[in-house]
């Protein structure tokens, strides 16, 4: 189960891995996980396109500055549009994690601050 987040929530890798990581030590309930789960797809839904545009928008990137007929203005105005799909999914991530950690009881909610912490 906590490879699918890893997998699917498009972290920076060692960010989903302390996540993960931190959430499979909260011994959570079949119910928890189960609502983790619905959460999970539900961003990935969402997280696809934005992926997906991101990538776009830097395959660009990467072609315009190979072209000498490139304009500074071109490449900023397409870095500007990397940032804001970048910045977009990140909210999205944000968001799931805030999703997620709403289902912990005080418990685990504490006990995963501290793991995060001490990472």
């Amino acid at each position: 189960f906590f490879s699918c987040l890893v997998n699917t929530f498009g972290f920076a890798k060692s960010s989903v891995d302390d996540f993960s990581a931190a959430l499979a030590s909260l011994n959570l309930s079949p119910e928890q996980e189960q609502q983790i789960e619905k959460i999970r797809k539900e961003h990935a839904k969402e997280a696809q396109p934005l992926k997906q545009d991101l990538l776009a928008k830097q395959e660009q990137l990467k072609s315009l500055l190979n072209q000498d007929s490139s304009s500074d203005e071109e490449i900023a105005n397409l870095r500007n549009q990397i940032n804001l799909a970048d910045s977009k999914l990140t909210q999205s991530r944000k968001e799931t994690r805030k999703k997620i950690k709403a289902i912990l009881t005080d418990e685990q909610k504490n006990k995963l601050r501290d793991i995060q912490f001490k990472r």
